[in-house]
């Protein structure tokens, strides 16, 4: 191996390893600069504070021209519209079509700088489960979305511990839904939209942090009236979930009115099921950008 090569693979060791921090990309920044890298300035743009117009235009440019090969291998298993953040692909949903697909790509060390990630779902049960690959190189991710048995079932059995603090999802198998429901390995998961029997969701290991959360039949969860929104939020909405269902209907009132119609654009709020689609139509929260920027919801 070349030395250019050798220095590179350091570089980009540093990064995957500290995803959150800027400092190792500004570093590897510098080393493509030297040697003529468009990408230096991509790294540039995003880090800085503030941006311009004039930096919007021309990091628009440079990801025109070159976000595919930026990508390296992983452009194979991810839809086209992925979005870069701080010089690296940092929003995508992916396509693993069969087991071939994950032998190949599911260890690329690239997916550590993902943050959010809108899984594939397999036409046939045979590929389900490359589908839905979630492992251990994309420790990093913060949002989940369209997430199955497959996927719920990857995370809850997964060694060590995930980043993740926002899920999309449900099963119909009940034993997947109780090992998730289970599970220690989500100790940042603060937002769900699930479509899970509320039973299951009131006893999750997890439920006591929740300040986000839909489920399929979200008014049964709390104890509230048919007519009750579907979404609440808020710091005490773990520890009432834990207690159950309140009888009180002043206070279920209080809870459920903190629940308000998402400002998030109508392109970006995706469920991660049909029935959430069909029949959770107002969501809540403060997370931005559910979907990619003009896709489809999945």
């Amino acid at each position: 191996m070349r030395k250019r090569e050798r220095d590179a693979d350091g570089l980009l060791s540093e990064v995957y390893r500290h995803p959150e921090d800027d400092a190792p990309r500004l570093v590897y920044a510098d080393w493509l600069e030297e040697r003529g890298d468009p990408r230096a300035e991509l790294i540039a743009i995003q880090c800085a504070k503030e941006r311009t117009p004039a930096m919007k235009k021309r990091e628009a440019e440079l990801l025109n021209k070159h976000g595919k090969e930026w990508l390296g291998p992983l452009a194979a298993v991810l839809l086209k519209d992925v979005e870069f953040r701080r010089g690296f692909p940092a929003v995508g949903r992916t396509k693993f079509k069969d087991a071939r697909d994950v032998a190949a790509l599911a260890d690329h060390p690239g997916w550590a700088t993902f943050e959010e990630l809108t899984l594939n779902v397999a036409p046939s049960k045979d590929n389900a489960r490359a589908a839905q690959h979630v492992g251990p190189t994309m420790r990093n991710l913060r949002v989940l979305r369209r997430v199955h048995a497959d996927a719920l079932d990857q995370l809850a059995s997964a060694d060590g511990p995930w980043r993740i603090e926002e899920l999309w999802g449900g099963t119909d198998s009940a034993e997947v839904a109780e090992r998730f429901v289970q599970t220690d390995r989500l100790p940042s998961l603060t937002r769900l939209f699930v479509d899970l029997p509320p039973e299951l969701v009131r006893r999750a290991s997890f439920a006591a942090r929740l300040t986000h959360l839909s489920t399929d039949d979200f008014p049964a969860l709390l104890g509230a009236g048919a007519g009750a929104l579907r979404v609440a939020r808020g710091p005490a909405l773990g520890r009432r979930l834990r207690a159950g269902a309140d009888p009180d209907p002043r206070r279920q009132g209080r809870l459920l009115g903190g629940a308000r119609r998402s400002s998030t654009p109508p392109a970006a709020r995706c469920a991660s099921s049909r029935a959430l689609r069909t029949r959770s139509r107002t969501w809540c929260g403060s997370t931005t950008n559910a979907c990619s920027p003009g896709a489809a919801p999945p």
